[in-house]
């Protein structure tokens, strides 16, 4: 939205604007100077001359400072609507839930997927991996595409978990050592309430001298 203090400057330009430009087309008349020499110093006519002008130059300028206006309550709408949707839309986040073994001795990860907008995600769709490297600051990592056609939707500060798939034998080995680390990451996309699409991707990491220590990774987590 457009502060106040250049709604009031736009104000006082504009009534600039019509004074001067008012002036200029009155005394810069030529139909004013004859009326004006003709009026023989009279004021009663002298004053009718100048009403005369003045009347068609307020109006023409009025006319030009309506038309600003106009412009300027049109970007004034534009912007609090795109206020409005950046502060009502669905914002989806991925939180790490930590490690898991299954029944089956089996390792995986969970992860919490947050709206924490004010409008309900639609057409939620995504995809995670993971896997053991020995890299604790690791940069780059596997794309993440996301086969999986079907969606779901989440309401407004709502959230809901999925796991991943296990991990393989020797990477499940290297955690129970607790050497290296457990990443996660994924993709996410949805629609923002709007109609927008939106993306996530995102990255955990786990100590795996530490299990219980679990947190963002500095690296691949982005948005729009």
């Amino acid at each position: 939205m457009m502060p106040n203090s250049f709604l009031r400057l736009a104000v006082l330009i504009s009534v600039a604007v019509v004074i001067f430009g008012c002036a200029g087309l009155i005394f810069g008349s030529s139909h004013f100077h004859e009326c004006a020499e003709s009026s023989g110093g009279a004021l009663t006519t002298f004053s009718g001359c100048f009403i005369e002008e003045a009347d068609e130059a307020i109006t023409a300028f009025s006319t030009f400072v309506i038309a600003v206006f106009t412009i300027l309550l049109g970007v004034i709408a534009l912007n609090q609507t795109n206020d409005t949707r950046i502060l009502r839309r669905a914002y989806m986040g991925a939180q790490p839930s930590g490690i898991h073994i299954m029944t089956d001795r089996t390792l995986i990860a969970h992860v919490t997927f947050v709206n924490a907008g004010n409008l309900p995600a639609t057409k939620i769709r995504n995809a995670v991996k993971i896997k053991w490297f020995d890299d604790g600051e690791k940069r780059d990592f596997d794309v993440v595409d996301i086969v999986d056609q079907s969606t779901i939707r989440l309401l407004p500060k709502n959230e809901t978990e999925r796991g991943t798939a296990s991990l393989s034998k020797h990477d499940a080995a290297r955690y129970r050592a607790k050497e290296g680390f457990i990443y996660v990451w994924g993709r996410v996309e949805y629609e923002d309430g709007f109609g927008k699409n939106r993306w996530l991707t995102y990255c955990h990491r786990y100590n795996c001298s530490k299990p219980s220590v679990f947190r963002q990774h500095y690296h691949h987590n982005d948005g729009n």
